[in-house]
């Protein structure tokens, strides 16, 4: 992939510029693929803008040859032109503008959302750039942060178009409309983009949607319990691989199907907890691409990167599976010098052995059957 994008922007004779926004949000997987196209770049007719949080200190921050361009906070000048922008200059407006230019501390996106917030609530009357404070001054509530002024804007959504705004949080930053529909009926787009928490950016052959900024995705997917969106994670699976791409998007649907597995949820005790993550990873297993992932690890031959990503893979499942024995052990179900990756590895053998060898169904009762024989071992 990396190759043929290079060889395309080293053919490319006409001058470009490329736009990257937002890179402290990237994955390691992009950021690669990106750090090894900006090293052909200087021998191209291009530009390239990176914006990122200051936060950020990974490889596309330290690029050689690069220009660095601090942007510090709106100064008092500037925030106070932007706000009368927004709200507009009705003498009524004078203290509220105040409150929102100290909150917003230099950061124009959340004056700009903590303007919609108080429009939606009916604090302000009229047009953006031309409104009226209704009511006392005193009596508005100005947001404390940034987060959770997007949190109350999304919690005023009508239920359909929240959940329409949910599922699109777990689908991704950018998204269509087949799989939005694949996850919610009904879904109720233009809301969305009228209250200026998605924008579309395609029309045609799909119409395709982003969301206006990385935060409001954060904040909609994060205010979800857990239980809520796994189902989502696990339908966006099987509808990606629907599409008969299960080959070139293996590594997203196998991203979405971790996400479903819900290693955290308390359903009371230690049994029920261990037949819901059996229940999971046999509804894994059974998908062409859990089928095809697991017997391809048996086979291959066992180099270092193959070992180091088996190693991850599994640490992984053991920290989230920790959470199920520490709460059982609390509540004095098994004993406290149980080692949890014990009880992982007894659970999950089983299931992977009939997968790889014996391919016989694992249902219900074989699951409930399972747990019992492994719980009334570690009683003894």
């Amino acid at each position: 992939m990396t190759a043929l994008i290079n060889a395309g922007v080293l053919a490319r004779e006409e001058p470009a510029v490329y736009v990257l926004e937002d890179v402290h949000w990237i994955d390691e997987a992009s950021e690669s693929l990106l750090s090894d196209f900006m090293a052909v770049i200087p021998q191209t007719p291009s530009l390239v803008l990176i914006t990122y949080r200051t936060e950020y200190h990974r490889a596309l921050s330290r690029l050689s040859g690069a220009h660095t361009i601090t942007l510090s906070p709106l100064s008092d000048a500037y925030a106070s032109a932007l706000i009368a922008e927004l709200l507009g200059t009705d003498p009524s407006l004078g203290e509220l503008a105040i409150q929102v230019a100290t909150r917003a501390d230099g950061n124009p996106f959340f004056a700009e959302e903590m303007v919609r917030d108080l429009a939606e609530r009916g604090v302000l009357q009229g047009q953006p750039g031309a409104y009226l404070l209704r009511g006392d001054i005193d009596d508005v509530d100005v947001p404390a942060t940034l987060q959770a002024t997007i949190g109350d804007r999304i919690d005023r959504l009508d239920p359909i178009t929240k959940r329409t705004l949910n599922a699109a949080a777990v689908i991704g930053s950018r998204f269509d409309a087949d799989l939005l529909t694949a996850l919610v009926d009904n879904a109720e787009v233009a809301p969305l983009i009228e209250a200026e928490l998605l924008d579309q950016v395609r029309i045609t052959p799909r119409a395709e949607y982003a969301f206006r900024h990385p935060l409001i995705r954060m904040v909609a997917y994060e205010s979800q319990l857990k239980s809520d969106r796994a189902p989502l994670h696990r339908r966006l699976a099987a509808a990606i691989e629907a599409r008969g791409s299960a080959d070139e998007n293996a590594a997203l649907i196998a991203e979405h199907l971790e996400a479903a597995v819900d290693l955290h949820a308390d359903t009371g005790t230690i049994r029920t907890d261990l037949v819901g993550f059996a229940n999971e990873v046999t509804g894994y297993l059974a998908t062409p691409l859990g089928r095809t992932l697991v017997r391809a690890m048996a086979v291959a031959d066992d180099d270092a990167t193959l070992a180091a990503g088996r190693a991850e893979f599994w640490q992984s499942r053991l920290d989230l599976a920790r959470a199920m024995i520490d709460r059982a052990v609390a509540r004095g179900e098994l004993p406290a010098d149980i080692d949890p990756a014990t009880v992982l590895e007894l659970v999950i053998a089983p299931l992977h052995f009939r997968a790889l060898l014996t391919r016989q169904p694992v249902d219900e009762q074989t699951i409930d059957h399972l747990i019992d024989v492994l719980l009334n071992g570690l009683a003894r």
